[in-house]
């Protein structure tokens, strides 16, 4: 059995589990749910990105999917707790909450089927990644945390996973994976604080508040540094801490909200400006092989706008991303729109 055999299987048994988890298949029931508090319970969530959604185009960052179980400790190993305290940033909380991650990402040229190196466009590049970390919210910041063990090239399933897309949609297939970035290991480290919202009055009856965040990722495949700001409107702005998780470039997941209440609803708009130092969608791998890489530009960003729905321990978000031109010759900027579906159990 090859490695890529053992990586797809490992890809269609964890993605399956985190859809029939999300949807409430597993077998918990709505008693148990309510008799704990959020911060004994188990959360868990799905997040697809596809610059299809809303916006027709595959090209760039075409698809990502990440899927995340977030949990309590109800007493944290001391190992767990020393190595947290090891962090320059870490401190003691009552409240912080661990998690485990899986994703993929994945970059195209815009001519998806022409079978040669396509210069002056990005070349095909996957990621797919084992992600471990925790959120600690506090009155003044939420710290969002994680180190994500990888593999890019082959291995990270691109082309099996944007060919089984396509053939989904009945679209002809990607002719050009065999000029991917080549396959190797990565590691990489994040860490992004989530300052405590600034809020407003009412408007309109509804509240308002603008929460600014900053961090970084270091390692591969991705460093650089980033600050950005949210602005929301509607009600409920209480339930969480900013906005939704950006998951590319590559951002710690952000699963701490109040799941006892009802129907809320928020309107959510942000900014974001990052220093890349890194890129392996650019700038290829560091070891292996790249048939095709282009010239990165170091400073970037990207804007977003949408909106968020919480149902008691349900939470529905849906981000439409526009972001600025990454690399030396590209045409445009490009955009895509990105879901989000979380439940408590």
């Amino acid at each position: 059995m090859s490695l890529k055999t053992v990586c797809k299987a490992v890809y269609q048994t964890v993605g399956g589990a985190a859809v029939l988890m999300a949807l409430g298949v597993v077998p918990v029931t709505a008693e148990e749910t309510k008799s704990k508090p959020d911060s004994d319970k188990y959360l868990v969530s799905i997040q697809t990105d596809n610059d299809f959604y809303f916006v027709g185009r595959d090209e760039d960052y075409t698809f990502g999917q990440r899927g995340t179980l977030s949990f309590p400790f109800r007493k944290e190993p001391d190992w767990l707790m020393k190595a947290v305290d090891w962090f320059p940033l870490g401190r003691e909380s009552k409240h912080r909450r661990y998690n485990m991650s899986f994703g993929q990402s994945v970059f195209t040229p815009k001519d998806v089927l022409d079978p040669n190196i396509i210069e002056g466009e990005r070349p095909y590049a996957a990621y797919m990644f084992l992600g471990a970390g925790y959120a600690d919210p506090s009155d003044f910041h939420t710290d969002l945390f994680s180190i994500n063990l990888g593999v890019t090239g082959d291995l990270a399933l691109g082309e099996v996973a944007q060919k089984a897309l396509h053939r989904t949609k009945g679209s002809k297939e990607p002719q050009g994976w065999n000029n991917q970035i080549g396959t190797e290991g990565t590691l990489m480290m994040q860490f992004v604080r989530v300052f405590a919202g600034r809020e407003g009055s009412r408007i309109g009856g509804r509240y308002w508040d603008v929460t600014p965040h900053a961090g970084f990722s270091i390692g591969t495949p991705n460093t650089h540094l980033m600050s950005g700001v949210t602005f929301r409107i509607g009600t409920g702005i209480d339930r969480e801490a900013g906005g939704l998780p950006i998951l590319q470039p590559q951002m710690a997941p952000h699963d701490v909200y109040d799941g006892s209440q009802g129907w809320a609803f928020n309107i959510v708009a942000g900014l974001e400006a990052r220093t890349v130092l890194y890129d392996y969608a650019l700038d290829g791998a560091l070891f292996a092989g790249n048939p095709h890489t282009v010239n990165k530009k170091t400073f970037t960003g990207q804007a977003h706008v949408g909106f968020v729905v919480y149902k008691g321990p349900w939470r529905l978000g849906y981000n439409h991303v526009i972001r600025a031109k990454e690399y030396e010759g590209q045409r445009r900027r490009h955009s895509y729109g990105s879901i989000t579906l979380a439940r408590y159990f």
